[in-house]
């Protein structure tokens, strides 16, 4: 066995190993973490949906490869969000009081190396806790509010997210475009999600830091009262808590200390002289101004490097208990906005889908109804109140400004938003829609709520094709998306873009009915002849336009090409510009002297 021993030998299993070792970790991290995040997810929200184990094992034989990749999928989608959200909470909290969380943002996290480096032990208990942590949340997000909702509001669960209600197909189409083609875009585009979870982020820590007095531990504030710890648990100052400002001290007191710290405190959390300096040392002014304390990389070296840096904090008295306190609020409050966000949304929708006559749509459109519904409200009340911090004044003319610029919209919106689709979706059901679907010896009936939703979506499919080309109405559109909403101009619109568009559909679908339907039958020709003719008549001519499209880019390519061939073939070595110093003359010079060579060659 001496040949185990040979370098090389060892070289090679030794890379063997770790890439064994680096795909089984990144198995495990990218394939059963996020799928084991999906079951569990699942079966947290067997209440929420009515389902049953026994069902999901009856899907999971049908078609076992699609719902393990289906739960899968919603894992990672799971452990995506909830990353963000840990990134928003680090840009909120203190630095340390996520030690235990990685920083994905950190330049000096390498997965990688911490997989090769690492042992296997360490990886499994990683493992272990994120499997605890993320099963956690997901009890706290949707298992105990999916209860308490069933509790409080016990006809209100399960959601219906079958696509195949007892809503009529036409109905459901409409809902469907509205939602992809509304509701989605707006919320994506101007719902600032982000902004607004942030802020909600801050209250919540400021809250829960008044209440339990830990501004210190969690935002970083001024805080006194108690021992000032490092990462390692030791204690760099203590103040007394008889000599300074507690958080239930009188007011006297806070407001000597709001007015300016005693010098004795100043010191006690500026540190010794020495430590001062040493923390100077490699730190700009306006950070060591900023802090009231320095920040330590302690975590970085206990769990190594992908973990945030910690800084130092006031511990103030029964910390322990107060920090169990914060849990448990956190905990609450986490199950009641689980709560808000599953019911308050579904709630509006359902009611505002039933105020239209539809009384049992799938929950899934009720949601994002409900959802832009409130995203709307909020929105008008937050811009109220900044108006109104403004004077009653701003306000008045503000909304003086917003009926006018409302009553332009409505106008437009009228005229491209329901008049133009309605139009356009008329014209697709008679071309397409009709001469498929309705036999020749029966009547179609046309349904004008379904052809405004085909038509809108045309509209936005021929509007995207048309920013793609350099036609002239491409710059008229062009105009119109730069001025916006506030300076919308009627006329404009009205002149170049309503009038063209609904007098060519308008003539487009007229004309043949008046000549079939009106002229032809005056000729002798029997109802029935004209109806057939009338109805083939516009997936003809749309099948004449199409080939007559295609032949002329067929011609004005092979034209091209044909010039292309004959430049290349004939008009290789023309000097056809003359860098010189008059080119004009040196050019025609040369003209002239070319042009007999050539044709004593032709004689």
């Amino acid at each position: 066995m001496g040949w185990i021993r040979l370098p090389r030998v060892q070289s090679v299993l030794g890379v063997m190993y770790v890439a064994i070792k680096v795909g089984m970790i990144l198995a495990v991290e990218a394939g059963i973490f996020p799928l084991l995040c999906g079951w569990w997810i699942d079966i947290c929200a067997f209440g929420l949906f009515g389902s049953t184990l026994s069902s999901r094992q009856e899907s999971l034989q049908k078609a076992p490869g699609t719902i393990m990749f289906l739960h899968w999928l919603a894992g990672m989608i799971f452990i995506f969000y909830l990353a963000s959200f840990v990134m928003l909470l680090r840009e909120v909290l203190r630095p340390g009081v996520l030690w235990f969380l990685r920083n994905l943002n950190d330049q000096n996290f390498h997965p990688i190396q911490e997989m090769i480096g690492l042992p296997m032990q360490r990886h499994l208990r990683r493992f272990v806790m994120s499997c605890l942590m993320f099963g956690v949340c997901v009890m706290f997000a949707l298992f105990i509010p999916s209860r308490v909702i069933s509790f409080l509001f016990p006809s209100f669960l399960p959601f219906n997210l079958t696509i195949a209600s007892s809503i009529s197909p036409i109905r459901e189409i409409q809902l469907e475009l509205i939602l992809l083609q509304f509701v989605v875009p707006t919320l994506l585009e101007h719902g600032n999600s982000r902004a607004g979870l942030k802020f909600l982020i801050k209250h919540w820590a400021r809250l829960s830091a008044y209440l339990f007095g830990l501004q210190s531990y969690l935002l970083d504030k001024a805080q006194t009262g108690g021992d000032v710890v490092d990462v390692h648990e030791n204690i760099i100052h203590q103040i007394p808590h008889d000599t300074i400002r507690d958080r239930d001290g009188p007011p006297e007191q806070d407001q000597a200390d709001r007015d300016g710290p005693p010098e004795q405190d100043q010191a006690d959390r500026d540190g010794p002289p020495e430590q001062d300096q040493a923390d100077r040392d490699g730190q700009p002014e306006q950070d060591q101004a900023d802090r009231d304390g320095p920040v330590y990389d302690g975590p970085v070296q206990i769990l190594g490097p992908g973990f945030a840096p910690f800084k130092p904090y006031l511990r103030p008295r029964f910390f322990y208990l107060r920090l169990v306190g914060f849990l448990l609020f956190t905990a609450a409050v986490s199950i009641a906005t689980s709560v808000a966000s599953m019911t308050l949304p579904v709630s509006v929708g359902r009611l505002l889908m039933s105020l239209v006559g539809v009384s049992e749509a799938p929950d899934i459109y009720t949601a994002a109804i409900g959802l832009y519904a409130v995203w709307l409200v909020l929105r008008a009340l937050n811009t109220l109140l900044h108006y109104m911090s403004q004077g009653l004044s701003t306000l008045a003319w503000q909304i003086s400004i917003w009926s006018l610029q409302g009553g332009k919209c409505v106008v437009a919106g009228f005229l491209l938003l329901v008049v133009i689709p309605l139009l356009l979706g008329h014209l697709v059901d008679l071309v397409v829609i009709t001469p498929l679907r309705v036999p020749s010896n029966r009547t179609p009936l046309f349904y004008p709520s379904t052809e405004w939703a085909l038509g809108l979506l045309h509209t936005k499919c021929i509007c995207g094709a048309i920013w793609l080309t350099n036609i002239p109405f491409k710059r008229t559109l062009d105009q119109v998306y730069q001025a916006g909403v506030r300076n919308l101009d009627l006329t404009f619109i009205f002149k170049n873009v309503a009038w063209p568009v609904i007098a060519g559909l308008s003539l487009t679908i007229a004309l043949p009915y008046v000549a079939f339907m009106g002229i032809v039958p005056l000729t002798g020709l029997p109802y029935e002849h004209c109806l057939l003719v009338y109805r083939y008549f516009f997936p003809a001519l749309s099948l004449i336009l199409l080939v007559y499209l295609l032949v002329t880019l067929a011609v004005r390519r092979v034209n091209k090409l044909y010039i292309k061939v004959k430049n290349d073939k004939y008009l290789v070595g023309r000097q056809l510009v003359n860098y010189g110093t008059s080119p004009t003359e040196l050019f025609l010079e040369e003209i002239e002297d070319s042009e007999p060579v050539q044709e004593s060659g032709e004689h």
